[in-house]
C-alpha cells in the first residue's frame, strides 16, 4: 500500500445531499484527542492524509490538527464542500497542498436536485480566491441526473491547472441507500461516460465505476477505528484500531480481505491473522 489514510474528522454537515455516503454517526472527539491521533500516523509513517468528513470545515480546530500533521512531514489533502471556504483561505496557507471540491454539474438546476443550493458561482469565486496559493483538485458523483453533462464540468475546470477530476459512479452506501432509485446510475451508461471523458485524452480525469470503487482504502475515524470498502458488497468493514494496532498490520489485514475474501466465511477473520 502507499501509506495513504482517508481521515474523516467529523460527521457534521452543513448540506444535506441525498446521495451523500457519509458515516452520520461518527464521534467527534476534541483537540487534544484528535492531536494524539496526527502524531499516531506520524508514528506510523504515513505519508499522506486526506481530510473528510462531514464537512472538515465545521471543526475551529482543523487548522491546529492540519498544522500538526504538517509537523511530520505528512501531505494533506483536504475535501470540503466549499460553502464555508473562502473566509477560512488565509488561515488554510501552508497547511494544505491539494484542496478537493466537488462539482457535479454546470447547471444550478442539477446542483439543486444534488446538492440542494446552486453551487458554480461559488465554485468560480473559489478558483479565482485560490489562484496560485493553492493546488485544486475537483471530484464529481456520476448519477442519472448529471451523466449526460459531465462533459461540461471538463470545459470548466479546464480552465484551471487542476491536480485531478476524479468522476465517481454513485454508490448506494449507508444513507444513501434510501435514494438508490433516484441516483443510481446503470454500468452500461457509466461505461458511456468514461468513453466521453476519454476523448479528451486528459491523464488527469479519472472516471471510477462502482466496481474500481472496491479499492483498499485506509479509511481512520476518530475514535483510531480503521475500516475499508468491502471487496464486494456496497459497505465499509472495520479491521481494527490504531490505538492498539500497528498500520501495517492493518494494512496487511485490508490485503488479505482484498487477496482472499472468496475464501473467507466471515471477512473480518483476516484481521486475526496479524492481532
Amino acid at each position: 500500500m502507499d501509506n495513504i489514510v482517508n481521515w474523516f474528522v467529523n460527521s457534521r454537515c452543513n448540506l444535506t445531499c441525498e446521495y451523500c455516503f457519509r458515516e452520520m454517526e461518527l464521534e467527534e472527539r476534541g483537540t487534544e484527542d484528535m492531536l494524539a491521533l496526527a502524531d499516531i500516523l506520524a508514528q506510523n509513517n504515513v505519508q499522506r492524509v486526506t481530510i473528510g468528513g462531514g464537512e472538515p470545515l465545521l471543526r475551529k480546530d482543523l487548522e491546529e490538527i492540519l498544522a500538526r500533521l504538517k509537523q511530520s512531514g505528512i501531505f494533506v489533502s483536504l475535501h470540503t464542500n466549499g460553502t464555508i471556504l473562502l473566509p477560512r483561505l488565509d488561515r488554510l496557507k501552508g497547511l494544505v497542498d491539494i484542496l478537493s471540491l466537488p462539482l457535479d454539474s454546470v447547471y444550478e438546476r442539477q446542483n439543486r436536485r444534488m446538492r440542494g443550493i446552486p453551487y458554480v458561482e461559488m465554485i468560480d469565486q473559489i478558483i479565482e480566491a485560490t489562484q496560485g496559493k493553492f493546488k485544486l483538485a475537483f471530484k464529481t458523483t456520476a448519477t442519472k441526473i448529471n451523466a449526460r453533462s459531465l462533459h461540461k464540468i471538463y470545459d470548466k475546470i479546464s480552465r484551471t491547472d487542476f491536480d485531478y477530476w476524479k468522476v465517481y459512479q454513485f454508490r448506494a452506501l449507508n444513507d444513501a441507500k434510501k435514494y438508490e432509485n433516484t441516483f443510481e446510475l446503470p454500468d452500461e451508461e457509466f461505461e458511456q461516460v468514461k468513453t466521453k471523458l476519454s476523448r479528451y485524452h486528459d491523464p488527469r480525469i479519472h472516471p471510477l465505476s462502482k466496481k474500481e470503487g472496491h479499492q483498499a482504502y485506509v479509511f481512520l475515524d476518530n475514535q483510531g477505528n480503521i475500516s475499508t470498502v468491502h471487496p464486494l458488497k456496497e459497505e465499509n468493514i472495520q479491521v481494527g484500531n490504531l490505538h492498539t494496532s500497528r498500520l501495517e498490520n492493518l494494512e496487511k489485514c485490508i490485503d488479505t480481505l482484498y487477496s482472499s475474501v472468496r475464501e473467507l466465511a466471515n471477512p473480518s477473520a483476516a484481521y486475526l491473522t496479524f492481532t
